[in-house]
């Protein structure tokens, strides 16, 4: 297969996470329970068959970010069910912004101005999509953009850590290491949780965690042996024109110009942030994909 188009397919199938969000109609935690168990079950049956493997849970630092992650995805899936999913996809990219500050109180890099610059553009833009109505903290979609944000926040955390250590595991490590938690936390919390999904939901949901966690991953590592780390980073946005295309197709919603222009400012500055010429740092490209 042409490895642009294995990133191409790999983002629109991350992008249709918003619209499995609705038509699931499940509870976060069991939307969690999911995508984080099913992909932990088949690698783990997969390192299984690996003869004489045995796979590390001693990295604490791995198994941390392991733990945050597990906390981040209900907070996710939670802000697809309270705000449009246009809202929610861009506010997910507020990320590089929140990784930015992080890295320079956590890790003690600079950040030049042109950094900064990008960190009141993404600012800006998260005030102009919330200026399109007056918020009320009893309103489903300041509860759902604010769980996105924190998402986004613990996401940006989990995105530095594994940049520090994931390069000593493989692609299939990672994930496993990325999942593990969330797997061990939900399975109980899945089978107290009440109302159970029916069996098509069951069916469904387990079909989604295998399309995004293991499919979307296996095509997009695939590309990234064969082409150019920043070509794939660019063609990974279009996660967003998928949701987008998924949202005004099935959910009919609408584009207003608060998100148009307030996602344009979070996306360029984005995009910018995650590149980072000025130091020869760059995060990895699939830091960028939160599913």
């Amino acid at each position: 297969m042409n490895p642009y188009l294995s990133v191409i397919l790999a983002a629109l199938i991350w992008g249709s996470s918003g619209a499995f969000v609705r038509i699931l109609g499940i509870p976060s935690t069991s939307l969690s329970f999911f995508r984080l168990a099913v992909p932990t079950l088949v690698l783990g049956i997969y390192f299984g068959f690996q003869r004489g493997y045995r796979f590390n849970f001693r990295d604490r630092t791995m198994l941390l970010t392991s733990l945050l992650n597990a906390v981040r995805v209900p907070l996710y899936y939670l802000g697809f069910m309270y705000c449009s999913i246009g809202t929610a996809v861009i506010l997910t990219y507020t990320w590089p912004v929140f990784a930015t500050i992080l890295s320079s109180l956590l890790f003690k890099e600079k950040n030049t101005r042109r950094d900064l610059a990008m960190v009141f553009l993404a600012f800006t833009g998260t005030v102009i999509i919330s200026s399109s109505r007056d918020l009320q903290f009893t309103d489903r979609s300041t509860i759902g953009m604010g769980a996105l944000i924190v998402s986004s926040l613990l996401y940006s955390l989990t995105v530095l850590l594994f940049k520090k250590h994931a390069s000593a595991y493989t692609p299939a490590e990672t994930i496993m290491y990325q999942n593990f938690a969330g797997a061990v936390i939900y399975t109980p919390v899945f089978f107290f949780t009440n109302p159970k999904p029916a069996l098509w939901q069951v069916g469904t949901a387990t079909i989604y965690a295998i399309l995004i966690g293991l499919v979307a991953f296996g095509l997009f590592f695939f590309a990234l042996k064969k082409i150019k780390s920043s070509h794939a980073a660019i063609l990974a946005y279009m996660e967003i024109i998928s949701a987008l295309i998924f949202a005004i197709s099935f959910f009919h919603e609408h584009l207003t110009w608060n998100l148009i222009v307030g996602g344009l400012f979070i996306l360029s500055s984005a995009f910018t942030l995650s590149r980072k010429p000025e130091s020869g740092k760059k995060i990895s490209p699939e830091s960028n994909l939160q599913v």
